[in-house]
C-alpha cells in the first residue's frame, strides 16, 4: 500500500504570541496511489437512533401528541399521568385498550392534553377513534393557542363507531404550547381512541424540522433502537397497525415520554430507505424476558419482509450495572454465542457485532466467539475537565484501538473482526456537548478513526437528534439546529470520505488529515488546531499540481465552552468561501481551537 506523504516544517517559535506561526505542508502529488490504498470510509458518519427522552418521539418522528394512547402512569393528583388532564370528575374517565372513556353520567366530564408544539406554518391534520354506540349527547372539542382558540365545535352525537379525521389545522408560532380539549355532556360513555396529530403530509412520517438537518448530516447507516432502551425492548411491541400497538413504560429511561411503540421495524427501515442509510438492529440480550428465540423470529421477519438488514448487534453495554440484563463477560459470551447461533439459523447471511468493553472483557468475548462475530463494538463518552486532557482525548482512545487490533490478531487468528465505535460523546458534566469544544474533540476522533485504515468501520456519536442532551441534531417547539459537533460532521461528512487516506503533519498543535479524489482532480485538507491560544498558517506545496479553486469552511469561537442553543442559534459560527483568485499564495488560517476544512480543484 503506497501512502501520500506529508512534510511539516514549523517555523520558529521565537514568533510573538499574536503573531500567526507559518506551517508548511508539502503533499505528494507525484506518487500514483495504489488501487488498495484505504479510504476514510463514509461509515465514519452513522446515526444512533434510540427511544430515550425525544429523540425519536419529540424528535424524529412527525407526531406531535405525547401519550395519544393514554398509557402514562397515574400519580397522586393526576389521575391520567403527566400529560392528559381530567376535567370534571376524574371518576368518570377511565383508560383502556390505548382509548378514554368518557362516561358523564348526566352532566359533563372531558380531558385535555397540553404542551402541544408544531413546526410554526405547517399544515396538521388529527385523526382519532370515536364509539359512541352507548352514549346519548353531545360534544365539544377545541384546539387552543394558548388563551386564543383556533379551532372550536360543539355538536350533538350520532350513534358513530370508526376512525374519523379532522379538518386541516397549520401550526401558529411556537411561543406558547397548544392545547386539545374533549368534553362530553350526557348520558352512557363516550370513547376517543388513539388520537393522532401530524403533518399531513411527511417523508417516512420524519419531522418536517428535522429532516433538512438530517439530509444535511448524510448519515450512512442508522442504529436502533438502542442503547440502554435495546435491552427492554421486545420488538414485537412495534410491528402491526400503529393504533393498536400497546404503550409500555420506557424501563431504560422512566423519565421520558411513555413509549407508545409507534416508532418500530418497518417505520425504522422506512426512515433508512428515506435517508439512504444502511440499517443496524441492536437485540435485547437477556434483558425483560428477551430470548434468542424471540431475536432469530426478529431477523426472520425482518428477511420475509425483504428489509435486506445485514447488520445485527447482539446486546448493549452489558458489562455496565445500569443496564437490564447486565453481566459478567463470560456470561455473555456464552448468551452471544446461543443468539449467534439462532440468528444465522434464520438467516445464515447477516453480520454479527458483539458487545465490547475494555481489554479484560474484549479478550474473553473475543476467545469465546471471536469464530462467530465480524465485530465490536466500542463507546466512548469522555468526561475530561481540562481542555488539554479533552483535545488529548482521541488519542488516547487510538492507543486503545491500536492494543484491541493487536488483540484481535492473536486471540482470532484469520479472523477480520473490525471495531464498530457506535456511541461516542462527551458526558457533558465539564464541557458542554453543544459547544465548540465538542466539535473539536469530534474532529479529533474523527482523525484518529480514519488513521485506523477501516479497522474502525463503523461509527457515530451519540445521540442523532436530542438524547441525553448529545444529539447532533436538537429539536424543541417547532425549532431544529445543528449543534457545532453536528456541523462539523456534516462538513466531514461532504469533503473528507472516499478519498485516499494520506499522513497528517508533525505540529504537535496542528491535527492535519489529507485525502484527495481517486482521480487525483481534487485535495481535502483538514485542519485542526488544539491550541486555545496559539494561531498558525498552514502553507500548502502541492509540488507541480496546480490549484485552480478552493473552498474554505471553518468553525470557531471566542472561547472553547461557547456554546449554540435555541436562544443563540448564531453562536459558534461555521464559515464558508470559495476562492478562484490567488490560490497560489492562500494559506489555511488554522486560527486558535478552530477546524477547517478546505477543498483544492484544478
Amino acid at each position: 500500500m503506497i501512502r501520500t506523504t506529508i512534510l511539516l516544517l514549523s517555523l520558529s517559535l521565537a514568533l510573538p504570541l499574536f503573531a500567526a506561526q507559518e506551517v508548511t505542508v508539502t503533499v505528494d502529488t507525484a506518487t500514483k496511489l495504489h488501487k488498495n490504498v484505504v479510504e476514510v470510509s463514509p461509515k465514519l458518519f452513522g446515526g444512533f437512533l434510540e427511544h430515550m427522552h425525544t429523540c425519536i418521539e419529540g424528535g424524529l418522528w412527525a407526531e406531535i401528541l405525547p401519550d395519544r394512547k393514554f398509557g402514562d402512569t397515574a400519580a397522586e393528583g393526576a389521575p391520567m399521568g403527566r400529560f392528559w388532564r381530567v376535567l370534571g370528575d376524574p371518576a368518570k374517565v377511565e383508560r383502556k385498550n390505548n382509548a378514554v372513556h368518557l362516561s358523564p353520567g348526566g352532566g359533563e366530564v372531558g380531558v385535555e392534553l397540553n404542551g402541544i408544539y408544531g413546526v410554526p406554518g405547517k399544515r396538521y391534520r388529527g385523526t382519532a377513534y370515536i364509539n359512541t354506540e352507548r352514549f346519548s349527547g353531545e360534544i365539544e372539542f377545541q384546539m387552543l393557542h394558548g388563551d386564543r382558540s383556533m379551532d372550536k365545535g360543539k355538536a350533538r352525537v350520532p350513534r358513530i363507531k370508526g376512525r374519523f379525521s379532522t379538518q386541516a389545522l397549520v401550526a401558529p408560532p411556537a411561543d406558547s404550547p397548544c392545547t386539545m380539549r374533549f368534553i362530553v355532556r350526557g348520558n352512557g360513555t363516550f370513547i376517543i381512541g388513539a388520537p393522532t396529530l401530524a403533518p399531513a403530509s411527511t417523508t417516512a412520517g420524519i419531522n418536517p424540522a428535522v429532516l433538512p438537518l438530517l439530509k444535511q448530516l448524510g448519515p450512512t447507516w442508522l442504529r436502533w433502537p438502542g442503547g440502554n432502551f435495546a435491552q427492554t425492548y421486545h420488538w414485537r411491541d412495534g410491528v402491526g397497525p400503529r393504533n393498536d400497538r400497546p404503550p409500555r413504560t420506557n424501563m431504560a429511561w422512566p423519565k421520558g415520554p411513555v413509549e407508545s411503540n409507534d416508532f418500530g421495524t418497518d417505520e425504522f427501515l422506512s426512515v433508512c430507505r428515506a435517508l439512504q442509510a444502511e440499517p443496524v438492529i441492536c437485540v435485547n440480550v437477556g434483558g425483560n424476558g428477551a430470548t434468542a428465540k424471540e431475536a432469530a423470529e426478529w431477523v426472520a421477519y425482518c428477511k420475509r419482509r425483504g428489509f435486506k438488514v445485514k447488520w445485527w448487534e447482539l446486546g448493549n453495554e452489558i458489562y455496565g450495572h445500569w443496564e437490564v440484563g447486565h453481566s459478567d463477560a463470560e456470561t455473555y459470551a456464552q448468551r452471544a454465542l446461543e443468539y449467534a447461533s439462532a440468528m444465522k439459523a434464520a438467516d445464515k447471511s447477516i453480520k454479527l457485532i458483539a458487545v465490547g468493553h475494555d481489554l479484560a472483557w474484549d479478550r474473553t468475548v473475543l476467545e469465546k466467539c471471536g469464530a462467530v462475530i465480524d465485530c465490536l463494538a466500542q463507546h466512548l463518552c469522555t468526561n475530561k475537565k481540562e481542555y488539554e486532557a479533552l483535545m488529548a482525548a482521541p488519542a488516547h482512545h487510538a492507543k486503545f484501538l491500536g492494543e484491541l487490533r493487536e488483540m484481535i490478531e492473536t486471540a482470532c487468528p484469520g479472523r477480520d473482526i473490525r471495531v464498530s465505535f457506535n456511541e461516542w460523546n462527551l458526558m457533558g458534566h465539564h464541557w458542554h456537548q453543544w459547544s465548540l469544544a465538542a466539535a473539536l474533540f469530534g474532529a479529533g476522533l474523527v482523525h484518529e478513526m480514519a488513521r485506523t485504515d477501516g479497522f474502525v468501520s463503523y461509527a457515530c456519536s451519540s445521540d442523532l437528534i436530542n438524547g441525553w442532551p448529545g444529539g447532533a441534531i436538537q429539536y424543541e417547539h417547532g425549532v431544529a439546529f445543528l449543534t457545532p459537533l453536528g456541523e462539523t460532521l456534516a462538513a466531514y461528512r461532504r469533503k473528507m470520505p472516499g478519498r485516499k487516506l494520506a499522513f497528517d503533519g508533525g505540529n504537535p498543535a496542528l491535527d492535519i488529515l489529507v485525502t484527495r479524489s481517486s482521480s487525483g482532480s481534487r485535495y481535502n485538507i483538514a485542519v485542526l488546531n488544539r491550541d486555545a491560544k496559539r494561531d498558525f498558517e498552514v502553507k500548502l506545496d502541492f509540488g507541480k499540481w496546480k490549484p485552480a479553486r478552493l473552498e474554505e469552511w471553518t468553525i470557531n469561537s471566542v472561547l472553547p465552552d461557547d456554546k449554540r442553543d435555541f436562544s443563540s442559534l448564531g453562536n459558534v459560527p461555521a464559515n464558508s468561501r470559495t476562492l478562484t483568485k490567488g490560490v497560489a499564495d492562500y494559506r489555511i488560517p488554522a486560527l486558535a481551537h478552530s477546524v477547517t476544512i478546505v477543498t483544492f480543484q484544478k
